[in-house]
């Protein structure tokens, strides 16, 4: 998964900060392309959520990628990560959409509490000072 978002964004960012990990359960499993606590952005641009293959925009599960890395990034600061989700057909509604980018979701709190724990396990392996990497260059703006 990171050579494929690495070759749709060559110019993005550096694929050595991009780190791959998943969780499951027995209604779905999640796989995570996140960037290092380093890697982040001051617009949402680069957290996508796929599902069963298709992007949708889902501000809740947005906000649960935000809120694992809410220890790590100050405010007004987002992470990388791409979230590629695969859920059983039948705990889910695309109808609510005309484009179907929008879906409701049967188990929307639990799927919110297992991506904020899964990013926070990732995250609970880096030793990161936000202001010791501004002092370093190491974040990224653009």
């Amino acid at each position: 998964m990171i050579e494929r978002i690495s070759a749709a964004y060559p110019q993005a960012f550096n694929q050595k900060l991009l780190h791959e990990f998943s969780s499951e359960s027995k209604d779905y499993k999640i796989v995570v392309v996140a960037g290092d606590p380093a890697l982040h952005r001051k617009d949402r641009r680069y957290i996508q959520i796929f599902l069963n293959n298709r992007r949708i925009n889902e501000f809740s599960l947005v906000q649960a990628v935000e809120y694992g890395y809410a220890e790590f990034l100050p405010g007004g600061n987002y992470p990388v990560a791409f979230i590629f989700i695969t859920i059983d057909p039948s705990l889910l509604d695309f109808n609510i959409h005309p484009a179907k980018k929008e879906v409701r979701f049967r188990n929307l709190p639990e799927l919110h509490r297992s991506f904020v724990a899964a990013i926070k396990n990732y995250l609970s392996t880096f030793e990161y000072n936000y202001s010791k990497s501004i002092k370093l260059g190491l974040h990224w703006w653009a």
